[in-house]
């Protein structure tokens, strides 16, 4: 009887109950799926922290170069609960720990060095969890330049979000990757081509 047209018409057009349900379904999905946007408008910045420091935000996270001093308590002052440094620790001069702890901040530092070597497929990993450990909280995600950190942003907006690989290099670009030997890495990472 389903397979009847004349059915699947009439049924649609007397049952009100059933037909207003499902209409709020499809708008609850289509409002859960416009709140996730991944669109380079979403970028914003840069935001001065500190005396030099200049992050780029997009939605909960935030990209920057090594912040100075001063900044984990303009961070914090943000809204920012989380920082992760993607530093080696032999790029440190010093520990950073303390300082971003004394500013009320959870740190973690998972170390980047060559992206798309193994070892940097499994920081990007370990970034992946630290994420969900902390999903809703406003996160900063550092390196020394930024470069690093867009680099691992732009594998998790095609990862893990599935925002195509061109849209997903646009975003890292626009929140920091403007290294071109790195660009054409990550473009490597995501079977993508150039995108300019």
């Amino acid at each position: 009887m389903l397979s009847n047209p004349e059915y699947l018409v009439i049924s649609w057009s007397t049952n009100v109950t059933n037909r207003t349900w499902f209409l709020v379904f499809v708008a609850l999905m289509l409002t859960g799926c416009a709140h996730h946007s991944h669109r380079l408008e979403d970028v914003q910045g840069p935001v001065q922290w500190g005396a030099q420091t200049q992050a780029m935000r997009f939605h909960h996270l935030y990209f920057a170069g090594q912040p100075d001093d001063a900044a984990w308590a303009d961070a914090k002052a943000s809204g920012v609960d989380v920082v992760v440094n993607m530093r080696l620790p032999q790029e440190q001069s010093v520990d950073q720990r303390p300082a971003v702890e004394a500013a009320g901040l959870q740190y973690y530092s998972i170390p980047v060095g060559v992206v798309g070597d193994e070892k940097s497929l499994q920081a990007f990993a370990e970034m992946e969890q630290v994420l969900k450990a902390h999903r809703g909280q406003k996160v900063l995600v550092h390196c020394a330049s930024g470069n690093r950190v867009a680099a691992w942003f732009a594998t998790h907006l095609a990862n893990e979000d599935g925002v195509p690989a061109d849209e997903s290099l646009a975003i890292a670009r626009k929140v920091g990757l403007t290294n071109p030997s790195l660009d054409e890495r990550v473009q490597g990472l995501l079977g993508s081509v150039a995108v300019q």
